[in-house]
């Protein structure tokens, strides 16, 4: 039952980022990420264009490391994965499903189909992924301010360099603020 994590892992970083043309399967994939309570359940939902039965597999990325195969064929549990990861569905709408969400469970869920469609090869295309994160509650990101160089100084200019690190969720912005009276950046 290993078939699938040779060709589809080296197929993941060739395919993922391709728009569907016409006649290629699209995969929908909802949440595109959210943050989750540790112990919690969640679901992805991926929704396919066209029927492709039950040709549906579910894939973790995780940082620089190897795609995981967790669930092949819609409901199949890869063998050494957590019976904590089940899927479901078949033809157009199919769910991932994580009960008791841990911190090892972060990463990038890919659903991806391979089936043939009329006879014709539409070889294997992926959803656009969601990426699930544990929620540790709102975390200020640590900045650091990176200061000018000589040489840009000796010119007359100054560029500043923020650099915001570990801040949870990752939907924080920074700005900048010049003080009116001393033009001194704050």
């Amino acid at each position: 039952m290993d078939r699938f994590t040779l060709v589809e892992a080296a197929m993941l970083f060739t395919v993922n980022g391709l728009i569907a043309s016409s006649g290629e399967i699209l995969l929908t994939q909802t949440p595109a990420a959210a943050a989750v309570e540790r112990g919690a359940s969640v679901s992805v939902r991926c929704q396919s264009s066209l029927n492709v039965k039950a040709y549906l597999n579910w894939y973790l990325l995780k940082g620089t490391e190897s795609p995981k195969l967790l669930i092949y064929w819609a409901t199949y549990l890869h063998t050494g994965v957590s019976s904590r990861f089940s899927g479901s569905g078949y033809g157009t709408d199919f769910t991932l499903t994580i009960s008791g969400f841990e911190a090892k469970d972060e990463g990038v869920y890919y659903c991806q189909q391979h089936t043939l469609h009329d006879f014709v090869s539409l070889w294997y295309t992926f959803g656009g992924g969601t990426r699930l994160e544990l929620n540790l509650g709102r975390v200020e990101p640590a900045l650091t301010v990176l200061p000018p160089s000589r040489s840009e100084l000796a010119q007359g200019k100054a560029t500043l360099m923020c650099l915001a690190n570990k801040g949870f969720p990752s939907d924080w912005s920074v700005s900048w603020k010049v003080a009116a009276q001393t033009g001194l950046v704050l």
